[in-house]
């Protein structure tokens, strides 16, 4: 396998998980208005729905990048 065939794969693989981690953090940012979701039901759903294992620190940037896309003001998470 060449070295471009390699390159590709890996770009598109983390496309996919993006768009999937995206998708969690919408599924909880629609519709809670009262109660935002926490970083840690991001990375409780991700894992459930796609078995994908991240931390509560990227689940924090997932969910804050949910919120803006939706016109809503991002959580103060301090970084980890």
């Amino acid at each position: 396998m060449t070295t471009i065939f390699k390159n590709r794969r890996e770009v598109r693989r983390a496309n996919q998980r993006h768009a999937r981690l995206m998708g969690v953090a919408d599924r909880l940012v629609i519709g809670r208005l009262a109660d935002p979701a926490t970083p840690a039901e991001v990375a409780a759903l991700a894992f459930a729905l796609h078995q994908i294992r991240i931390t509560e620190s990227e689940a924090a940037e997932y969910l804050n990048a949910g919120l803006v896309r939706r016109g809503r003001k991002p959580l103060s998470i301090p970084a980890a």
